[in-house]
């Protein structure tokens, strides 16, 4: 850079030894930005998700979550468009159809994470729609059988509904679940 500078007569001859002598002096070296949790860190913070606040269903799902992060490496919002049909336990994977790259792929998952998911789709059931969905008062129980929406595909239906999280009815239309408001 220094010698393209100098050819461009952005710099004398002087300027361009002076620059190019230039030493670094030995100081401390940055730690890296972030951290990693250990094993040992990670089976705190699930053994307290266990035994948290909250629901059973929503602890189950809680530590299904977590452990599919924790082992996977995908991100929040990756995981945040996983649908219950990308789900692919029988070959320990799941698909992430939105990535930070743009790019959809495969985020594979330790057996912990496998058995801690199963035990959430015993309770989730299989309605189509997203993997991690919310939970209230009146749907946060097993065997719960309705479709669940996606944020991003219920915004238009919340809209016209003036309700949070939907679900929908047999006819086509959708529900509040606590208010029972039909649209």
């Amino acid at each position: 850079m220094l010698a393209c500078c100098h050819q461009a007569g952005l710099l004398t001859r002087t300027q361009w030894k002076s620059a190019a002598a230039f030493t670094t002096t030995a100081g401390e070296q940055r730690p890296p930005a972030g951290h990693h949790l250990s094993e040992e860190d990670v089976a705190v913070i699930i053994r307290a998700c266990e035994r948290g606040s909250g629901g059973v269903n929503t602890r189950i799902r809680d530590v299904a979550l977590l452990l599919a992060l924790a082992t996977s490496g995908a991100r929040r919002d990756e995981v945040h468009h996983v649908r219950i049909e990308d789900v692919e336990l029988d070959q320990d994977r799941f698909w992430l159809p939105v990535t930070k790259s743009g790019v959809g792929r495969y985020a594979w998952l330790h057996p912990t994470a496998v058995t801690a998911l199963q035990r959430w789709l015993e309770v989730r059931g299989s309605a189509p729609g997203g993997l991690f969905v919310p939970l209230s008062r009146t749907v946060n129980r097993p065997g719960f059988s309705g479709g669940w929406v996606l944020p991003s595909e219920r915004s238009q239906t919340a809209r016209s509904c003036g309700s949070g999280w939907l679900r929908p009815r047999p006819g086509g239309c959708f529900r509040a679940p606590r208010r029972g408001v039909g649209c």
